[in-house]
């Protein structure tokens, strides 16, 4: 057998529950950067979730999010797309996975 070079960030593999839920998080409205799901995030010192850098802690894994898009458009996304527009008053919700409990999976570039 040989190895695929196929990166896909982290996913969960094992929960003790069975189950894998996402704890409900803020992105920063015109937050500009991509995260995709699997990719882990921080906690901004605003409150807000953005991407991993090394030299943070760790928050979790990126799962998801749903927003109100300018036009009004409710959208749920496995991806946060960089600079994407909302709708005035609305804030995107991010889900990520916290649980130290969850054993993930990993490839990565």
């Amino acid at each position: 057998m040989t190895a695929t070079a196929a990166p896909f960030g982290f996913r969960p593999v094992f929960h003790p529950t069975g189950l894998d839920r996402g704890i409900k998080r803020t992105i920063a409205a015109a937050y500009g950067s991509n995260i995709f799901k699997g990719s882990p995030v921080i906690l901004a010192t605003d409150g807000t979730v953005t991407i991993g850098t090394g030299a943070a802690d760790l928050l979790g894994i990126f799962n998801g999010v749903e927003y109100i898009d300018n036009t009004g458009k409710p959208n749920y996304s496995p991806f946060w797309p960089a600079g994407q527009l909302i709708q005035t008053g609305s804030s995107p919700v991010a889900y990520v996975w916290e649980d130290p409990g969850t054993v993930f999976e990993v490839q990565a570039n």
